[in-house]
Formats: C-alpha cells, sequence, structure tokens
C-alpha cells in the first residue's frame, strides 16, 4: 500500500479529574463494556479480509488487573495493541505521537479511521476503506450506510449517515511535522461531511467519498449506549445473516407496523437523500 492505516479505538479513558469522578460507576461502565466490545467489536475486526491496518485501542491506567484480563489476548495479532494512558486528557497528543511512531521510515502517507469499542464492522470494511482512499491531504472516506442492531430484540434498522463515526483521514505526513488524526474534529463537525444532494450530483467532491453501497458498519443499540436511538432510518423487515459482522446469528424480522417508530424527520430526510442519489447514480 501507499499509506499506512491506523483505526483508534478510545475505549474507556475517564475523562474528569481523580478527585472528582465516580470510580465504582466508570469501572462498572468499563466491565460492562468489555462485554460488548469481546461479543462485537473485537471479532468483526479480527475477522477483517485483511490484516494490512494497526488496531490501536486506548485504554486507562486505572483499569485493574482484573479487568485487563477479560480483554482478549491479542499476542496472535501483532496489528492490534493495547495501550494504557492517563486518562482522556492525554489521548489527543498521544494516539498522533504514537501513529506517527509506528509509521516506517519514509511513509508519506497515513490513513486514521475511528471505532467505538461496542459496534461492529463488515468484513470487508477495512478493505474498502482503504480502496477509496485517495492521495490528498485532509481527503476523507466515509462508511454512510449501515446498521442499528438492538442487543435485546435482534432486531435491526438500515440508515444512512453521511457524518457517522464510521470515518477515515487522508494525511500527508511526509510534508507535515504533526498530523491532526481522525480525532481533530467530532464527526459531525467535519464541514465536509455535510451531505447536499444537488451538490453530490453536480460535482465530484476534492475533499470526500461517500460510500453507500453497501452496508459495513452495526452500531449495537443497549441500555449503556445512551446517545443513540434505534429508530433511525428505516426497519429492516426480513431477516439478515450477520456473519460477515462477526456473529454467528441473524436478525429477527420487523413487521410492518413498525415503520410508526420512525417518526423523526430528520433521520427520514437523509436517509431518502442519500437513497435519491443512489438511484440516480445508477441511472
Amino acid at each position: 500500500m501507499e499509506f499506512q492505516h491506523f483505526v483508534i479505538t478510545q475505549f474507556n479513558l475517564k475523562y474528569f479529574p481523580q478527585v472528582t469522578y465516580d470510580y465504582d460507576r466508570w469501572l462498572a461502565w468499563t466491565i460492562n463494556r468489555v462485554g460488548f466490545f469481546k461479543q462485537y467489536c473485537f471479532p468483526s475486526m479480527v475477522g477483517q479480509s485483511t490484516n494490512h491496518f494497526t488496531w490501536l485501542l486506548y485504554l486507562d491506567i486505572d483499569t485493574p488487573q482484573s479487568v485487563r484480563d477479560m480483554l482478549p489476548d491479542v499476542t496472535r495479532y501483532p496489528h492490534i495493541h493495547y495501550i494504557y494512558i492517563d486518562g482522556y486528557p492525554q489521548f489527543d497528543e498521544r494516539y498522533v505521537k504514537d501513529v506517527q511512531e509506528m509509521c516506517p521510515p519514509g511513509t508519506e502517507w497515513v490513513v486514521t479511521s475511528r471505532l467505538d469499542n461496542d459496534d461492529s464492522m463488515h468484513q470487508d470494511a477495512i478493505r474498502t476503506i482503504q480502496e477509496h482512499v485517495k492521495l490528498r491531504d485532509e481527503f476523507m472516506v466515509s462508511l454512510c450506510s449501515g446498521y442499528v442492531y438492538d442487543h435485546n430484540t435482534k432486531h435491526l434498522s438500515h440508515y444512512y449517515y453521511p457524518d457517522c463515526p464510521f470515518i477515515s483521514l487522508v494525511e500527508n505526513i511526509g510534508q507535515k511535522k504533526n498530523i491532526k488524526g481522525i480525532f481533530y474534529r467530532l464527526h459531525r463537525e467535519w464541514s465536509c461531511l455535510r451531505f447536499h444532494l444537488f451538490k453530490a450530483l453536480r460535482e465530484k467532491s476534492e475533499s470526500v467519498v461517500f460510500v453507500h453501497g453497501q452496508v459495513l458498519w452495526m452500531q449495537v443499540f443497549h441500555e449503556g449506549n445512551v446517545s443513540n436511538s434505534f429508530y433511525r432510518g428505516v426497519p429492516v423487515l426480513g431477516k439478515r445473516d450477520l456473519t460477515p459482522f462477526g456473529l454467528s446469528l441473524e436478525s429477527i424480522p420487523l413487521g410492518i407496523g413498525s415503520f410508526r417508530h420512525y417518526r423523526n424527520y430528520v433521520f427520514w430526510k437523509t436517509y431518502f437523500r442519500v437513497l435519491f442519489y443512489r438511484l440516480l447514480k445508477k441511472s
């Protein structure tokens, strides 16, 4: 490859000073997330159709040994690394430094992607990102088609999400002293990820590609994931084999009556803008 590719995960970094955070609550949250990580995220990443990437997972140094022992063993996977740091304030500077130091001498281009510890990636997700990379500084790849999976009911929603968390940033490390990295901005704050239908039809963007032809990620909706809603996009009415996401199961279809729960205008507007764009591109 003409570039080095890094996937970055903030696992359980504390946001608060030692004197203010609730250690027991944070520890319980961490243990809960380890369970989801082992069930959904880790199997999907070790099952990728390419291993030409490096996955850096940042955990807090206060993570007790008993919890560290619960994490999957990565000794068989030389491209996966657990890295322990002192809370979130160290994260931005540290992961950029690690990426730059892990690049072989002479590396010109680097790609950083983000991934939450409770989400799943399709087995071809990493390969697809790499196939869509263009060697332009601060070019972005958005995997904008994905599922929302209800952990309890095994139901699915399908969602087009252009400014989703499943994004990647291309940078010219050969010409920069320091790269920005994919966490330089929150995923909703990258201006190039705002999808404008007529602009997208009229011109080919020089700054971003929206990969919309295949479902390549699956956000897991559960009681500990308070920032997400299950009812986004449209309900999936048929069974889906989730083996490509590292899961040995099928989803349970939703009924036609479930459409009444999908009332959020913003989600519907986004979904049909991208769907309309796909149909016009095919015609």
